[in-house]
């Protein structure tokens, strides 16, 4: 039996199917690594957005906040950070 016939053997034995999963947001500060809702300067701007000078900019910010969430992105902490769109594929580092 091949390893691909092994493993889709194991899928059925299990009753595994294919499905969106969903993770929760959390952090492990010590192993810097953890799922996210927004990039860090997002979530910071949302605590307090008064670092960002002008109204006109904040609603940018707003907007982008907004967009990352509709889009259902996330960032994923491991080692570093990594943009992650709905799908898993990585957007940015």
């Amino acid at each position: 039996m091949t390893p691909k016939q092994q493993s889709d053997a194991w899928k059925n034995k299990l009753g595994f199917t294919l499905g969106r999963i969903s993770v929760e947001a959390f952090f492990l500060a010590e192993y810097y690594t953890g799922i996210m809702n927004l990039p860090t300067h997002l979530d910071k701007f949302l605590r307090d957005p008064s670092f960002v000078p002008t109204a006109e900019e904040r609603t940018e910010w707003q907007m982008d906040i907004d967009k990352w969430r509709v889009e259902g992105n996330f960032v994923l902490c491991w080692e570093r950070d990594y943009w992650m769109n709905v799908n898993g594929e990585i957007i940015a580092t």
